[in-house]
């Protein structure tokens, strides 16, 4: 009946399953420019042309009503919120009885090479000291977002989806490290404190990296993993 997606950034994926919500669909994310992405999904894919709200908030500071939604989606967000465990309890809170939530998030993909090319660079580029540590980004993901589902959940269906990739062409390589730099870095809003010109500064060095990387080796392979939560309430 009613649906949220929590950090819904530009809601590709969920604004496709408004065709199965009867009553209301809520998209929440702390971007103002996500927010102008989700509006624009939602309004191709509101076939039924249900009522669409769009806040502009974090998840863990926003008042929701409790038992309210159906359907709460929370995709590659809680690696990014500092308290994992009441965020599942509010979670848990919001959703209706007999309610599904879906939970995604990354199986351990610290090993590829981007990521660790990604480190390295923030380390020889003067970062702040707290985007060096990797505890953060792996808080929530593999066994330790196993661990704290089942921990607040009992019916919990867990799927895995490796897309591995040898990607040889260093656009393609570029488009996917900048599209996924914020989840490397697990810094969500607080990263709005960096000048741009280190953005420019980082992305141009990884690309004289990626060159290299291909002129040696001819190809970059990236690790996917993701894992996918099924949770019945």
């Amino acid at each position: 009946m009613n649906m949220i997606d929590i950090g819904c950034g530009n809601a590709q994926y969920s604004s496709r399953w408004l065709k199965y919500i009867k009553e209301t669909a809520t998209f929440l994310d702390i971007s103002e420019n996500m927010i102008k992405c989700a509006r624009k999904n939602a309004k191709i894919n509101n076939e039924k042309n249900i009522p669409i709200f769009l806040g502009k908030g974090s998840f863990d500071n926003t008042e929701l009503a409790n038992g309210t939604y159906d359907l709460v989606v929370a995709m590659h967000v809680l690696q990014h919120i500092d308290d994992v465990e009441q965020a599942l309890k509010k979670i848990k809170a919001i959703t209706s009885p007999k309610g599904t939530i879906l939970i995604t998030t990354y199986g351990y993909t610290l090993d590829d090479w981007l990521n660790r090319k990604h480190y390295e660079l923030l380390e020889v580029l003067r970062f702040p000291r707290r985007m060096l540590s990797t505890k953060k980004y792996l808080s929530f993901s593999g066994s330790n977002a196993v661990r704290a589902v089942k921990k607040e959940f009992s019916e919990v269906e867990l799927f895995t989806y490796n897309n591995d990739a040898e990607v040889s062409d260093i656009d393609s390589i570029m488009s996917y490290y900048t599209s996924s730099m914020m989840y490397r870095m697990s810094e969500g809003h607080l990263s709005t404190d960096i000048p741009a010109y280190k953005w420019e500064k980082l992305e141009s060095k990884m690309r004289v990296a990626v060159e290299e990387e291909l002129r040696v080796s001819g190809v970059i392979r990236v690790k996917g993993r993701v894992l996918i939560f099924r949770i019945i309430k």
